[in-house]
């Protein structure tokens, strides 16, 4: 799940979001050989502007994992996710923002 950090850019005031983004096709993180081998976990929160089209844009790291192969991991599988766009009391959809958390747990 994703969370709205922030509204559209607008030169007026901005009109009101009823419905923040969200998924359309959430991410699918991929563990790396490296990471697994080092038995790496964590939770990393990606920060990323969701444009009209439901693109993911500057994505960028709010919190590491602690582990770079984990965030870096993150942000690909985030790149390769889709949103449904925020949408404004008229049924505008609207550029946004969202944190992201991707959890990194190895299996038993």
């Amino acid at each position: 799940m994703a969370l709205l950090i922030a509204s559209a850019d607008c030169i007026s005031a901005p009109e009101p979001i009823i419905e923040a983004a969200r998924y359309d096709r959430p991410p699918q993180p991929q563990y790396s050989s490296y990471s697994r081998r080092h038995e790496e976990e964590g939770k990393v929160l990606l920060q990323a502007k969701i444009l009209v089209d439901g693109t993911p844009a500057d994505i960028k790291v709010y919190k590491s994992s602690g582990f770079p192969e984990l965030d870096s991991s993150a942000i690909e599988s985030l790149r390769e996710s889709s949103f449904i766009p925020a949408k404004t009391s008229s049924g505008k959809f609207v550029e946004s923002y969202v944190i992201v958390p991707i959890q990194f747990k190895l299996e038993d």
